[in-house]
């Protein structure tokens, strides 16, 4: 009988560093009998070197869409959020059987695929004990940064949030500088917080009580299901604590722990709460104070407070990755703990602890609603896209790339865009072919006229559009702080330069006929500071669907070379190559979309603004910025202004090296603040987005690093 093959795929949500298969337990299998495959992760804290020697092989990241049927998908985190079914045996997290939000859609796509979701949360052993669990550095990481908090409003004041956290190398790193925040927020407050961890008993909650005692604190009230019992919530002991930690396990309708009318009480010394449980979706979340996971790079959410309430400020940490924070450590101790149950991989239709999982994902599709199974009207879009997705980059004709586009490129639709969520989701999906994926380009600069497209270059710009022009032109040493780039009239006989390139004349190449589309792509550039400005674009795409004539068009193709990743881009490296002296390409570095109308592009933005508490849109130059990789940030990447900027890095990167995207900020300098508060709907906003050099993935061996497409 053939080895049972398991397929460990590479984790897509930034930030997120674990690994369900560590290189010690892939080796352990191997010796075992099966076959191991292991993606290549640019993400993961095991290099792929580590995994040399161990017998199993490594692999292209993303390929598990294009494994065989037989073969068992082992991962940690749910999967991105598309629609294609799902044929494998899927061994992970796929939080989507306790009602979470869209918990209908995760789990549609197994049986719509006939495949088989054994979800990791759910293993247990006889006893009915989760047999592995991240619980105890979830509820680690969770109050170290809820003490970092503690301290960082003391030190810091309550309107500045904590930064961004990275993780660490090891626990030592992360307990001294939480004992050196402990200190600090001692010295201004005259104390060392108190905090309450309710469900202290458990993994999680063992790992919350554990770090309070080696930050050194002396105050921890450790409650479980007799002190939660005794009484009905909400608690006044919450209260008044400085610090609430939640680590329990949420399985059924409670009353809530904490409410907004009890934060309103005069004793009130609660500041932080750190959900590590993270039921955020949840209708029974017993916090309901909050409605928003958040990350890494924004550990916190403010909780909007009652009138009444004292000035103390509270924060929500209610991050679902906890256990990333100690990625290595966390990783080592759950593969340990999942190695008996893997062992079982082989005969898993006979082993107890699959056999339930097998079980419960049955009864749970039976709640499925009428339609989640059958799919939506995406699905063949979609499966276009797996099908893309699983390719080699190598033996990918570039043209074909164009069918995944209208779901990620900078050619999509607004039917495309769905939620915020759903925007999130493929911004996070595009952020990491952005890290990995290798899809070259093949057309040259010369191809555009092959094409059918005509230059029309400008001696004397037309100008620079009045929104951008602040941030443009602005020395970056004023008070504005812009990029410095020079005004029309300095006359530069490089820059600006002013191209529009038109679709407007037919052609045929390599025997297929193309009509004109009445497309257009109107840049203005400044090679030597590496500035490329979108003052107008129609895409032949959007062109044509304006007439209602999409795909066969007037009995010709669409013509394929029509992307504003590419032919902006073409005109940009035209101009650094026939300047005198030439100008390095890869100097690109910043993007602008000026004056976005897009429907999709401007729901995102003023959503965004939103969580950020900007609720007249987008404000007047500085902006607001977007680090990468927030969730914001990425849901402004996948929008059809965003991603424009992202496929120009990933399909020439022969040309432009290895770049990735720091931030987007987002503007409108054309409304005054009277203005949006009362013609909200009247904003254009724009976009500038920074690119920055990035390092190439480790390559071990020719090919290393590339994602299959």
């Amino acid at each position: 009988m053939a080895p049972t093959v398991l397929h460990v795929r590479a984790e897509t949500k930034p930030l997120e560093h674990r690994s369900a298969v560590t290189p010690t337990i892939a080796k352990q299998l191997v010796d075992a009998g099966y076959v191991v495959n292991i993606e290549r992760s640019p993400l993961s804290i095991f290099n792929d070197s580590e995994y040399e020697g161990t017998g199993a092989s490594l692999v292209p990241t993303g390929s598990w869409t294009q494994a065989p049927g037989e073969h068992i998908i082992i991962g940690l985190k749910e999967l991105p959020e598309e629609d294609f079914p799902l044929k494998h045996i899927h061994v992970q997290f796929a939080h989507c059987y306790k009602g979470q939000g869209g918990w209908e859609k995760v789990l549609g796509r197994f049986p719509r695929g006939k495949g088989t979701l054994l979800d990791l949360e759910f293993l247990e052993d006889e006893n009915g004990r989760r047999v592995a669990a991240f619980g105890y550095h979830a509820g680690f990481a969770g109050a170290a940064l809820a003490l970092m908090t503690w301290a960082w409003q003391l030190t810091h004041g309550k309107d500045e949030p904590l930064p961004g956290v990275t993780p660490y190398e090891n626990e030592s790193l992360l307990i001294k500088d939480v004992k050196e925040a402990v200190e600090s927020g001692k010295a201004k407050a005259g104390h060392l917080p108190r905090v309450l961890v309710i469900g202290a008993l458990g993994r999680c909650g063992r790992g919350a009580v554990d770090l309070c005692v080696k930050a050194g604190l002396e105050d921890i009230i450790k409650w479980d299901l007799p002190e939660t019992s005794a009484k009905s919530g909400p608690y006044q002991e919450i209260v008044e604590s400085d610090v609430f930690v939640n680590c329990i396990y949420l399985s059924a309708k409670i009353p809530p722990f904490i409410e907004p009318n009890s934060l309103s009480s005069p004793d009130r010394r609660l500041s932080v709460v750190c959900d590590v449980s993270c039921d955020t979706t949840n209708p029974h979340n017993p916090i309901p104070i909050y409605d928003i996971n958040t990350t890494f790079s924004s550990p916190t959410v403010p909780v909007k407070l009652p009138a009444q309430a004292n000035d103390l400020p509270l924060s929500v940490i209610s991050i679902d990755h906890l256990p990333s924070l100690l990625p290595r450590e966390a990783s080592e101790a759950f593969s340990s703990a999942l190695l008996p149950s893997l062992l079982q991989l082989n005969d898993w239709k006979h082993a107890r602890v699959w056999q339930q999982a097998e079980k419960l994902f049955t009864e749970k599709c039976n709640t499925l609603p009428e339609g989640a199974v059958d799919g939506q009207a995406e699905l063949v879009a979609n499966q276009s896209v797996a099908r893309l997705d699983a390719k080699t980059p190598a033996r990918l004709a570039y043209t074909d790339l164009r069918k995944a586009i209208n779901i990620r490129g900078d050619n999509a639709t607004e039917a495309a865009s769905g939620s915020y969520k759903s925007a999130v989701e493929k911004g996070r999906l595009l952020y990491t072919h952005l890290q990995c994926a290798d899809v070259q380009s093949h057309y040259q600069w010369t191809d555009l006229e092959r094409y059918g497209w005509t230059a029309d270059r400008r001696k004397q710009p037309r100008g620079i559009p009045s929104d951008i022009q602040t941030p443009l032109l602005s020395d970056p040493g004023d008070v504005v702080g812009g990029l410095g780039c020079p005004r029309i009239e300095a006359h530069d006989p490089i820059e600006p330069k002013d191209v529009e390139w038109d679709h407007l004349r037919e052609s045929t190449v390599e025997g297929k006929h193309y009509n004109p589309t009445d497309a257009w792509y109107k840049g203005i550039y400044y090679p030597k500071l590496g500035v490329l400005i979108v003052s107008n674009a129609r895409s032949p795409r959007y062109a044509v669907e304006q007439e209602k004539r999409i795909d066969e068009w007037e009995g010709g193709d669409l013509v394929p070379l029509g992307l504003l990743s590419d032919v902006m881009f073409l005109e940009y490296e035209h101009l650094c190559k026939t300047a005198v002296p030439p100008l390095q390409v890869r100097d690109l570095r910043y993007m602008f979309r000026s004056q976005i109308v897009n429907k999709e592009t401007r729901e995102i933005i003023f959503e965004v603004l939103k969580r950020r508490g900007v609720v007249n849109g987008p404000v007047a130059w500085p902006g607001t910025a977007f680090k990468f990789p927030s969730e914001e940030a990425l849901a402004l990447l996948s929008t059809p202004n965003g991603r424009g900027a992202a496929w120009i890095l990933i399909s020439h990167r022969a040309e432009l090296g290895w770049k990735t995207i720091k931030q987007i900020t987002v503007f409108d300098n054309l409304l005054s603040a009277s203005e949006r508060s009362v013609f909200r709907e009247w904003s254009h906003p724009s976009m500038l987005i920074e690119f920055e050099d990035s390092k190439a993935p480790q390559q071990d061996e020719p090919g290393a690093g590339k994602q299959e497409q």
